[in-house]
């Protein structure tokens, strides 16, 4: 069956394709001129009302959705191509480690005021370590002093508690000791913790990164400034967007189109077996669609060659394809579950074209092991 497509001049030209075309995906393609017409028609429709901010024209077909969708995806590459060139040149300019010129030169300008800060920070914490050191001195002098045991008792720098030859009775007395020490302990952790209620926010710089930052900041006043893509980015995620809607319309009007039938009535074979379909005067299935990956097929045929299953189908443009329904797995890549499901998944209609079979319809998927 001839197929067309928009050819490289803008207009509608036959397709010669042999699988892939080079010029475009179903968007651009139709099973007669009149429909890649229309395509043309809503591309060009499309791209004046976005480039004049201008409300987009209503659709009313599978393609004026194509001609649509062809506009978005041609936005989404430029806007592609766009961003990857800003991030190439972006990379090729010199950066700092220590930011933008204008946060350096904040940085530099802001460091005789981090170091006053720290020397104010540094002389205060000194002033309340040293009022914890005569706190504790004296604590502990008064606590030696007032102590039951005399000289028996020895309390370390580190204000462990020791008593020499104690008895007995003399515990609670040590245990009245120990926890005076805790008090003592606590107090202290007091006087550390105010020494750094006043810790500045920002160091200071040394001289050494002063003058690294100095002369990162004349290499960076000698490139271009850096061009931000943030709202490239978010156009392209407005286009991507876009494109995923007017994808699943096409594909929804395209199937309705060409069969008459909505996507939402396929009925999934269960256990590759269905006593639903109906075939035409020639022997193709008249009711049967696979799915593969994101895309419908109309199926003519099931076949089994030995160890192979295949279906004979038909693209919605038109192109006969063969879909394998024979696959192998090994278990260092994945599942038999997960080869198996990779398989085309087989549906029917309810309709009255053709005459049901005689008997049931299989659709076998076989999958091997091919592990070591």
């Amino acid at each position: 069956m001839p197929k067309f497509h928009i050819g490289k001049r803008g207009n509608t030209a036959a397709c010669h394709a042999k699988g892939k075309c080079p010029l475009g995906g179903d968007e651009s393609h139709g099973k007669t001129r009149e429909e890649v017409q229309t395509i043309i028609d809503s591309y060009y429709e499309t791209e004046a009302a976005l480039n004049r901010h201008q409300e987009l024209p209503e659709l009313t077909n599978a393609f004026e959705t194509a001609g649509r969708l062809k506009a978005y995806k041609e936005r989404q590459e430029y806007l592609v191509q766009k961003i990857n060139g800003i991030e190439q040149r972006n990379r090729s300019i010199f950066y700092s480690v220590h930011g933008t010129a204008e946060e350096i030169e904040e940085a530099i300008a802001s460091n005789p005021e981090r170091i006053a800060n720290e020397k104010a920070y540094l002389a205060n914490r000194e002033m309340v370590l040293a009022d914890r050191d005569a706190y504790k001195e004296k604590a502990l002098a008064e606590l030696q002093e007032n102590n039951p045991f005399g000289e028996r008792l020895t309390i370390s720098k580190a204000g462990k508690l020791f008593v020499k030859d104690i008895q007995k009775d003399e515990w609670p007395a040590y245990n009245n000791i120990k926890d005076k020490l805790k008090e003592i302990d606590k107090e202290e952790q007091k006087y550390i913790d105010a020494s750094y209620a006043y810790a500045p926010k920002d160091r200071p710089f040394t001289d050494n990164e002063i003058k690294e930052m100095q002369a990162d900041l004349e290499k960076l006043k000698e490139q271009p400034e850096r061009i931000d893509t943030t709202k490239d980015r978010e156009k392209y995620q407005e286009v991507s967007s876009q494109i995923e809607k007017y994808e699943k319309l096409y594909k929804e009007q395209l199937f309705e189109e060409r069969t008459g039938h909505k996507l939402s009535e396929l009925n999934p074979v269960e256990k590759d077996e269905s006593d639903k379909v109906r075939v035409d005067e020639e022997g193709n299935f008249t009711n049967v669609y696979a799915q593969s990956g994101d895309e419908t097929y109309k199926v003519l045929n099931a076949k089994v060659e030995e160890r192979y299953s295949y279906l004979e189908v038909e693209t919605l443009n038109g192109d006969k394809q063969r879909l394998s329904m024979t696959t192998s797995w090994n278990w260092r890549m994945r599942t038999e579950r997960e080869a198996y499901n990779s398989l085309p998944n087989v549906y029917t209609v309810e309709d009255d074209k053709g005459s049901l079979t005689k008997e049931p319809v299989t659709f076998p998927k076989f999958v091997f092991d091919s592990s070591d």
